[in-house]
């Protein structure tokens, strides 16, 4: 909704795709080694952001800053040049509905009300926190186990990344609309070149992985064309695809992450299944790579790496430590990762088709792997690459050896704050004095 209010306002010659954004704002996004953010870096989630976390998500009840004030308190740092590296950021988003806000001089809520709701009649749809009270009562609850109890309505911090609140019946609205380059029924919300210049403009930053569109991502199954948006919070997981060359689209929304967090697995399933049911095509046929070569490759993408959504520098970059993610070499000339396990919990096992392409065994998915100074020193998965990329970390950030010290210098810790009270009971014990001062 976000993205398709952006393009509305660029249609209109407001929004400048390639203007630095400061240009919208009343605050400032400072440049990255002289280069602006645009909105096509926030579009293509490819400006650079850290992630953040503070506000993110709370619950009804709590008090939560409005989303404005939300993205003044705090810019997140820059950690790549704009337009290099993919790292999924809802304050991008935010910012965007905050541009949406100022150059149309409306409350977001209230533009994509007028401008993108109404016109589509998606009356059970908003993007107001807490709910409003007729919509309140239909409102399904959001459960960590379907064996616990339900909880309180959730709320988002950056709102215009994920507060809407829809039903399935008014996202197959939006889904025709975008279906039919803006078009629904005698609604028109966005100009025919301006959906397909949406659709169909793609940010490669990593060859042959899926791609950041203007907003959308793509999300290809053997070879069939699909533009994509996923959506989570805590208790709700939310997928939408669209077939455009079929003129279909899938929504899929789930109330619980469930066990093991089983609704991200089971849509993408319930994807992969729906296609081949209707729009079946034969599988490319690969062919693997000479062993040699394979082991060779195997052993230049082994290693430890971090996500490029990351929280880089405040204390909370301890999560990215704590979540390196690892890649390594099988006996049968395959590689695995830590990233990608099977049903039962064992690591995928991945086999080279092309240089530095690896295509799962037993599955259509790949992962990629790019080259510098004769080391992979970056890769993906072919659906995560819209999203994030995997690089290594620098010597000195390496969770290889700072889990380690961080472990040592805990356990020297309490050591010593033991030692203080025991060596207090031996002293009183043997009534021997303190020689320290």
């Amino acid at each position: 909704f976000t993205w398709t209010a952006v393009m509305q306002l660029v249609e209109q010659g407001k929004v400048d795709l390639d203007a630095d954004i400061n240009t919208y704002l009343d605050f400032k996004i400072p440049p990255y080694n002289g280069k602006p953010v645009t909105m096509r870096n926030v579009m293509t989630h490819t400006a650079g952001f850290e992630e953040t976390l503070k506000y993110l998500i709370g619950e009804e009840g709590e008090t939560m800053p409005g989303f404005d004030a939300i993205l003044k308190e705090r810019v997140p740092a820059r950690i790549f040049p704009p337009g290099t590296m993919t790292a999924y950021s809802n304050y991008g988003c935010a910012l965007a509905g905050y541009v949406v806000q100022r150059v149309s001089g409306m409350p977001f809520n209230d533009y994509v009300t007028k401008h993108i709701f109404a016109p589509l009649a998606m009356n059970s749809t908003t993007f107001e926190q807490p709910l409003p009270k007729a919509l309140k009562p239909r409102m399904s609850t959001g459960y960590e186990f379907a064996s616990q109890k339900a909880h309180k309505f959730e709320l988002v911090g950056p709102a215009p990344a994920g507060s809407s609140s829809t039903t399935a019946s008014d996202m197959a609205r939006f889904m025709i609309a975008h279906l039919q380059d803006g078009r629904f029924g005698d609604a028109q919300i966005l100009k025919p070149e301006t959906a397909r210049l949406m659709h169909g403009t793609p940010l490669t930053v990593l060859p042959h992985g899926n791609r950041m569109l203007l907003g959308f991502y793509e999300s290809t199954l053997k070879g069939r064309r699909m533009i994509a948006h996923g959506g989570d919070t805590e208790w709700f997981h939310s997928d939408m695809n669209l077939f455009l060359d079929h003129g279909v689209g899938l929504f899929v929304s789930f109330n619980s992450p469930g066990k093991d967090a089983a609704a991200h697995p089971l849509r993408s399933t319930l994807l992969e299944l729906f296609a081949d049911r209707y729009f079946p095509v034969d599988a490319p046929k690969t062919k693997p790579l000479d062993r040699k070569v394979a082991d060779e490759h195997a052993a230049m993408i082994a290693g430890h790496y971090i996500s490029s959504r990351r929280v880089e520098t405040t204390f909370m970059s301890l999560l990215t430590l704590a979540s390196e993610v690892k890649v390594f070499p099988n006996d049968d000339g395959t590689i695995s990762t830590s990233l990608m396990l099977s049903p039962t919990g064992e690591p995928l096992r991945w086999r080279e088709i092309e240089p530095f392409l690896w295509q799962q065994v037993h599955g259509d998915e790949i992962l990629i792997g790019e080259v510098k100074d004769g080391k992979v020193w970056r890769f993906s998965i072919g659906a995560y690459a819209p999203i994030m990329l995997f690089e290594r970390p620098a010597p000195l950030k390496a969770g290889t050896w700072l889990l380690p010290a961080f472990a040592t210098g805990l356990a020297v810790l309490l050591l010593t704050a033991l030692a203080w009270p025991i060596s207090a009971l031996a002293r009183r014990y043997f009534r021997s004095p303190s020689r320290l001062p």
